[in-house]
């Protein structure tokens, strides 16, 4: 069982999302980590059935479940009211209803394995799938390898951004984001070898960088600053002394080394004017019948988005507030429930704002409730992996990472894991008591 889980967690972490099977016309199919999943779902149910592992429950974990799965009732409402509306396809729109318990029980099969090993026992197989991102970030960076799309590997980057083996750079940032404070966390609190830790924080910057994801370079800024505020460090000088080495050894390479083979003028393209003139162009030529009827993100706009990039604005902020204009319009007619599950499409380059659209005020609520107490629970304990999860929270202002398979998988299979480990020890101590 263990090493179906192994394989399950090489197959989301780094091997390319390959569809086996094609679902109607959305990009989302049928995958090898999914029949992977169901086998060791399939076990789950017998083996709990069994052993009564309902039991083992602990109280977080059952808060959780419920929370999850009124939303995902709700969930279903709202896609029934977009199916009659004629808003979304029954096929495509159950497929991603399906996604959402999918990954949902990656945090059962977590709790699963939590009780026979733990989050300080992933350190090797984590330093792996950082090394492996590396080395294909390298490739691809000096044009040795392709990307990946639809499990395809092409001749090009995308969008000529590195991105490993991950459908785009954003979600190779976004996941790397997820590791990261797992090695800042090492490092501050002495824990394993510091020249380690340093290392592979150096990688996983190099790689951030090479993404050229703004999003996540913003984030890794604020994380790291936040975790080393949070350590009170801060009054120890020579461990200031020693990080403030360690991040110049780590920013003089991808000075001169990374950022000579990036395009620079990704990041010279936003302005506080330019933004607001998206924002009001992008509300003025909204049409959501047209979004429904044709899939067009950009309404009744008068320009397209190669003319917008060409005119100076951000081509890459043009089309995500178009696309977040035509879903509000949809939106404003049902505030409550919202439009169904799927009426984004695959993203929407915004989770916050792809819940309300799609689940409505209600959906949006509920959502935030779980976020809130998986928070408060992550809380509780000194550890890495709520610094992980407030990645993924600021990342989904700008990023689908809630619907991201590789990133929100691994999340939940970790949570899980930390919930059974915290269990078991507690359990140990009141026995021993």
């Amino acid at each position: 069982m263990n090493f179906l889980i192994y394989l399950l967690i090489i197959c989301i972490s780094m091997l390319p999302k390959i569809n086996l099977i094609s679902v109607g016309t959305s990009s989302a199919g049928i995958r090898i980590e999914d029949f992977l999943l169901a086998v060791i779902c399939l076990f789950l149910f017998v083996y709990s059935k069994k052993n009564q592992m309902s039991k083992y429950y602990s109280d977080d974990f059952r808060k959780l479940k419920k929370i999850f799965y009124i939303y995902l009732l709700f969930s279903v409402i709202s896609t029934l009211y977009g199916i009659v509306k004629g808003y979304i396809s029954p096929l495509v729109s159950c497929l991603f209803v399906i996604r959402k318990l999918e990954y949902f029980y990656m945090f059962y099969i977590g709790y699963y394995y939590g009780k026979s090993d733990n989050l300080k026992n992933k350190g090797k197989l984590i330093d792996f799938i950082v090394y492996f991102h590396f080395g294909m970030c390298l490739l691809q960076m000096f044009g040795l390898v392709g990307s990946f799309n639809r499990g395809e590997m092409l001749d090009t980057l995308t969008q000529g951004r590195v991105s490993s083996t991950f459908n785009g750079a954003y979600e190779l940032s976004a996941f790397l984001l997820l590791i990261l404070p797992y090695y800042i966390y090492n490092l501050l609190y002495n824990v394993d070898s510091k020249l380690k830790n340093i290392l592979n924080i150096s990688l996983i910057t190099f790689c951030i960088v090479m993404s050229m994801s703004r999003t996540s370079l913003v984030i890794e800024v604020v994380i790291v600053l936040y975790m080393i505020m949070k350590s009170k460090i801060i009054h120890n000088r020579k461990l200031v002394q020693k990080l403030l080495i360690s991040g110049v050894c780590v920013l003089l390479p991808v000075l001169f080394v990374v950022v000579p083979k990036i395009d620079l003028s990704r990041f010279t393209t936003l302005s506080f004017s330019k933004t607001v003139y998206i924002f009001e162009f992008t509300w003025n030529y909204k049409n959501f019948d047209k979004y429904v009827s044709t899939g067009s993100w950009y309404g009744d706009s008068i320009y397209s988005l190669n003319q917008m990039d060409a005119m100076g604005y951000d081509g890459s902020l043009f089309q995500r507030v178009s696309h977040w204009m035509q879903l509000i319009d949809g939106w404003l007619s049902s505030p409550l429930i919202g439009t169904g599950v799927s009426i984004s499409g695959n993203s929407a380059d915004g989770n916050y704002i792809k819940i309300l659209v799609e689940t409505g005020l209600i959906g949006l609520v509920l959502w935030m409730l779980l976020l809130w107490k998986i928070y408060k629970i992550l809380k509780r304990k000194n550890n890495w992996l709520i610094y992980s999860f407030i990645t993924i929270v600021l990342g989904a202002i700008f990023i689908d990472l809630f619907d991201s398979s590789k990133v929100i998988m691994t999340f939940w299979l970790l949570l899980g894991i930390y919930l059974r480990s915290n269990y078991e020890e507690d359990k140990k101590c009141s026995d021993y008591k």
